[in-house]
């Protein structure tokens, strides 16, 4: 059977073409032939096609194309992020942090302004809550309407395929009567932890546990200046690995918190970046080049916590890359990583205690999850995750298209 997949154009490394790669390699594991292309017109000779990242605008591969005209039979591969939970608070936040600094300065110390208002940072770590309601200039229209606007293809469908039953939850809201089916996806890169050298510690010169990682692009999602400001005052070196950078802005408050605000010091690997250092600010790029996957699997084995307070996840690839490192964790609630991890019945959502689960926006609670969980060990872990081939995922996608 031919397949065509329908991919974002942006070819930045992401979760996304790890896990559909490892069905594509699965499906050609299994016979098929597998087409890829930036749209479902270009793939149109396929048997079936698979239109992916619902999280966006993709009505346009449909209403007036050949796929409708000739009435191909298509599936949906959704990410579909819950735009409508996460994106306000996501920017309530950032907004906050923002205005914070403009109000207190580099240095963060409490301030007045010209209105009488008190900017005081402490004050997120007292009552996280007040980011229900904090607003500041953010424009937060157009989000949570996506999933409306992609309505005639969830009914047009053969089949629906999401990352899980998290995911699966807000799909079925969304579309109460579409064909669903939630399939966990494989483990990814966790199945190459063992290529790992000691390349990262050569390069950051640190010793091996005794640092915080965090990996994923630096984009506001990722949440990384929820994590540096929650380690403010935790005396810990973070390490951010990154292939690209999102937002400029957000990297220069990044920088600006670890230079004037954190006490320990602060590395950033990216390929993108140019390398400097400032203070306990050091930042190492890579002339536009991915980091060696040996380098990062390194970078996992040898930390002391992996880090990732996302304010979304579907379901989170590095949250299971960790685990194959058997590494203590702090994990987002806000994330479909738990129908994971207890889909192995040894082990619950917290694999036996290695997880510490955080609401993204509670710096508090995110400190105090770093602080318990860093340096913790643990017996040898056996989960049935990683044992999950391409070939499985395959052929629980076939089920429902055949």
């Amino acid at each position: 059977m031919n397949f065509g997949f329908s991919i974002r154009e942006n070819k930045e490394h992401g979760g996304d073409l790890v896990a559909l790669n490892s069905l594509m390699d699965g499906l050609k594991e299994l016979g098929h032939r597998v087409f890829t292309g930036p749209n479902a017109t270009s793939l149109i000779k396929s048997d079936y096609i698979f239109l992916t990242n619902l999280c966006q605008y993709q009505l346009h591969q449909y209403h007036g194309t050949p796929l409708e005209e000739k009435k191909k039979p298509f599936g949906l591969i959704t990410f579909q992020e819950d735009f409508g939970t996460y994106y306000p608070m996501m920017m309530n936040f950032l907004n906050y942090l923002v205005l914070c600094e403009k109000a207190c300065g580099p240095r963060l110390a409490p301030t007045r302004d010209e209105g009488g208002i008190l900017w005081d940072i402490d004050h997120l770590f007292e009552a996280p809550e007040i980011l229900t309601t904090f607003r500041g200039s953010v424009d937060q229209s157009g989000f949570g309407s996506i999933e409306y606007f992609n309505r005639e293809l969830y009914q047009r469908a053969r089949a629906v395929f999401t990352s899980g039953p998290f995911e699966d939850k807000h799909v079925k809201k969304c579309f109460p009567t579409t064909k669903s089916h939630p399939v966990l996806w494989t483990a990814g890169n966790a199945a190459k932890m063992d290529d790992a050298d000691d390349s990262f510690l050569k390069l950051t010169g640190l010793k091996s546990g005794e640092y915080v990682l965090q990996v994923g692009r630096l984009e506001p999602r990722k949440n990384q200046p929820g994590s540096i400001m929650a380690m403010k005052d935790v005396d810990i070196p973070l390490v951010f690995i990154t292939p690209t950078l999102y937002d400029p802005l957000m990297l220069d408050w990044i920088k600006s918190v670890a230079v004037n605000v954190r006490k320990a010091p602060t590395i950033i690997l990216s390929q993108d970046l140019p390398s400097e250092k400032t203070g306990n600010y050091q930042c190492m790029g890579n002339e536009g080049e991915l980091f060696p996957w040996e380098t990062v699997a390194g970078a996992y084995q040898n930390a002391g916590l992996h880090l990732h307070p996302a304010w979304h996840e579907l379901p989170g690839l590095t949250y299971l890359e960790a685990a194959k490192c058997n590494l203590p964790q702090v994990a987002s609630n806000w994330t479909g990583i738990k129908d994971y991890f207890k889909s192995d019945a040894q082990y619950d959502e917290t694999l036996n205690g290695r997880v510490k689960y955080v609401d993204p926006y509670n710096l508090t609670a995110i400190k105090d999850a770093v602080v318990e969980q860093f340096g913790k060990k643990f017996p040898e872990m056996d989960h049935t995750i990683f044992n999950r081939t391409k070939v499985d995922l395959a052929n629980d996608y076939l089920k429902h298209i055949q």
